[in-house]
């Protein structure tokens, strides 16, 4: 059974071909005003280099913010399009997901909003949650974590360090971890958590 895995949310999105809960193959896409252009070519060099075609998908997977507006758009309308024209499930992950560490350390997963707050990312009671939070009640979190994990860390280092101890956890810059996130797409797949009609809701950082 093989699936396709697409975000462009972040500063580094991706398309990777999985089969089974395992990895095929991925191809990186650099945020920028060629993104859409290159979005399509890229895909069709993926499938044929990992020789899958569309007819052998059987579901779709596309990341759903929080992102810049125009970046998880691109990636989340191309996901749409090939799950509606091909009447594929299409299933929905938080792009966060393509980052976790799977280290027990307590982590967090933190980005800026341009709203002034920030939205997280944590595993709660072997689930995850996501939220938007101004920064009053972000605090307790960094209090209780062991680890941030984001894309700019100089960034929210600025902004969190009249706040909050920064060097009392550890900071690791998000690295794709799309082996772990192919195996989660897949679990939310069997378990029947997706949209048919080829729906998204999205989150933008403009929230």
């Amino acid at each position: 059974m093989k699936s396709l895995l697409i975000d462009t949310s972040g500063p580094l999105g991706f398309i990777a071909v999985a089969e089974e809960g395992g990895l095929l193959g991925f191809t990186t896409l650099p945020q920028g005003p060629t993104l859409s252009k290159t979005f399509f070519p890229a895909l069709k060099k993926l499938l044929l280099d990992c020789a899958v075609t569309p007819t052998q998908l059987a579901y779709v997977a596309s990341g759903v913010g929080p992102g810049s507006y125009t970046g998880t758009r691109v990636g989340a309308t191309a996901a749409k399009t090939i799950a509606f024209g091909r009447a594929l499930p299409l299933v929905s992950f938080c792009s966060f997901k393509a980052f976790l560490t799977v280290e027990k350390t307590p982590t967090l997963y933190l980005c800026e909003s341009k709203a002034r707050g920030f939205y997280l990312f944590k595993e709660d009671n072997e689930d995850f949650i996501s939220e938007f939070l101004s920064l009053p009640l972000l605090l307790p979190h960094l209090h209780q974590t062991e680890q941030i994990v984001g894309h700019d860390l100089k960034n929210l280092q600025e902004r969190l360090a009249p706040h909050f101890e920064i060097s009392s956890c550890k900071w690791q810059v998000a690295s794709l971890n799309l082996e772990h996130l192919a195996r989660i797409v897949e679990q939310k797949f069997l378990r029947g958590e997706y949209a048919s009609d080829a729906s998204l809701e999205l989150i933008y950082l403009t929230n």
